[in-house]
């Protein structure tokens, strides 16, 4: 059992993140839902509205990298202070082939949103511009969180990033980072299912449940996964988190 107070310890983050991550589908998700949506009809025609989407879409891709490279020197600092320290299980290489996939997917919304509205939709400057940077971005950004797994060799060229506030900075990025998939997989969800008729209807959503979740959750969570991902009390924390997307996704 984890008491409150030990939520704030470094290697209990991703369970406070799923602590919060429970209260933001509970309550505020559901808000922001709603003026994404307004923002996403909006976009390509008002100018503020697609490159607020755009950019939302194009930012997102950054905000894991830029965590994993502000709490590595602190992880694996962690690492050797505490022998009894999780390491990294077999779920590291499907959640990246999966981040890397969702990366791409997430990086083209964003420019297709841009693009179609500065270029046209038939611009073949812009396809060939989105195919670049797609893969400098999304191949770059793997390559910083696989990165994060790996122990450093060398001191840090700055030391800020081996100090504790360096992580802290780290967990703000991830924070924002996870919330920022749960508002596109909520948006997502915004459908009236059919009435429930029998038990495979329950069990088909959730076997779709899952296999979203799996999709939209698990990867930007990576990073705590290397520090909880072998403690059954943080799989269960991750699945309180989403219960409130579950009931609305199975039950309407």
């Amino acid at each position: 059992m984890i008491y409150p107070k030990q939520l704030l310890e470094e290697r209990n983050r991703g369970i406070l993140l799923d602590c919060l991550m429970f209260f933001v589908n509970l309550i505020l998700l559901h808000l922001l839902s709603d003026n994404f949506q307004k923002l996403t009809k909006a976009s390509g025609k008002d100018l503020v509205a697609t490159v607020a989407i755009g950019g939302f879409f194009l930012g997102l891709p950054f905000l894991l990298p830029t965590g994993a490279i502000l709490k590595r020197r602190g992880y694996h600092l962690r690492r050797q202070k505490d022998l009894e320290q999780d390491s990294p299980g077999c779920f590291l290489l499907p959640l990246l082939i999966l981040y890397f996939c969702l990366m791409i997917l997430v990086w083209n919304m964003g420019f297709a949103i841009l693009s179609d509205y500065f270029y046209g939709k038939d611009s073949e400057k812009s396809f060939f511009m989105n195919l670049f940077l797609s893969l400098v971005v999304c191949i770059g950004g793997t390559f910083f969180v696989y990165r994060y797994f790996v122990k450093p060799t060398k001191r840090a060229t700055f030391a800020f990033f081996e100090s504790p506030l360096s992580a802290k900075f780290g967990d703000i990025v991830l924070f924002l980072n996870t919330i920022g998939f749960q508002l596109i997989w909520n948006f997502g969800n915004k459908f009236e299912p059919s009435p429930i008729t029998n038990f495979s209807d329950i069990f088909y959503r959730l076997l779709g449940f899952l296999m979203i979740f799996s999709f939209f959750y698990l990867p930007p969570r990576v990073l705590y996964l290397a520090d909880d991902g072998n403690r059954k009390k943080a799989w269960f924390s991750i699945l309180f988190a989403n219960s409130p997307i579950a009931f609305r996704f199975i039950f309407g």
